[in-house]
């Protein structure tokens, strides 16, 4: 499996955008509209894309609304970034990537952060950057983000006006720096948290299809995995570039996700 193109969000959004309107499409009206793009091969592009995350469920001839739906998920996701660089004194730089569309109308998507520290130290929370995608042209959308910390949460509220529509995408980039935030040490994270290893955690509850997760280090990790809370099974492709370290997972199962490293000896 790959990374999205642009015929992968123009598919995406045309197989969410008709599911807010109807339960089913006919198989054939998908492949009629996205052979020549896909060489044939839409159904296992479709299989990738939704089936595996529980999104789409294919049923004889058709495409239906899968588990997603009934279990109340209101988006589906093709991408989030991660991005944690960590400064030879600590500092903790985070970005968050977020590509997504809703399964209806969505007027505000409230997401709260919460952290190991409390309270955290010192931080810069923002709203990086916001984008919509109208690969069908359905309207313009205007937005708003606030970005603030409370106690141990970092929080972002982003509202849509109209409300972004199955179908649109937005892409939201979060952002925040926090000092001294990582020991730097063995013995000084042990000191401060009771373990041997930094960490970060990743909740996974909506349908996901593409999670990366980089991890810029000033040196050369002693230890660096990850695993996940439900201990389900899952895949997952991990490169290093110098001190760089870059992990690939492909729809996921629902789980928090535990990348953890610790520093060299």
């Amino acid at each position: 499996m790959n990374p999205l193109t642009s015929s992968h969000i123009k598919l995406v959004s045309y197989i969410i955008y008709r599911l807010s309107k109807e339960e089913e499409i006919p198989i054939s009206e998908i492949n009629d509209k996205f052979k020549k793009t896909f060489r044939n091969n839409v159904l296992d592009v479709v299989n990738n894309l939704f089936v595996q995350n529980g999104t789409v469920e294919i049923q004889g001839d058709k495409l239906v609304r899968g588990k997603a739906y009934s279990l109340g998920k209101d988006r589906y996701v093709p991408q989030a970034k991660y991005v944690i660089k960590e400064s030879e004194t600590g500092n903790k730089t985070w970005s968050y990537t977020y590509l997504f569309t809703p399964f209806t109308k969505l007027e505000r998507l409230f997401a709260t952060i919460r952290d190991f520290y409390k309270p955290l130290p010192p931080t810069i929370v923002k709203c990086r950057k916001i984008s919509i995608i109208d690969p069908l042209n359905l309207g313009n959308v205007n937005y708003e983000c606030e970005a603030h910390q409370k106690d141990n949460m970092m929080i972002f509220d982003v509202t849509f006006n109209p409300p972004l529509q199955a179908g649109q995408f937005a892409k939201i980039k979060f952002f925040s720096w926090i000092k001294h935030y990582y020991g730097v040490t063995v013995k000084e994270i042990i000191e401060r948290y009771g373990i041997d290893y930094s960490f970060e955690n990743i909740l996974i509850s909506s349908p996901l299809y593409y999670l990366q997760f980089r991890l810029e280090l000033p040196w050369k990790p002693s230890l660096i995995q990850v695993d996940n809370s439900t201990k389900t099974p899952f895949q997952y492709n991990m490169k290093s570039i110098g001190n760089v370290y870059i992990f690939d997972i492909f729809n996921p199962p629902p789980a928090t996700y535990s990348f953890m490293w610790r520093p060299p000896s």
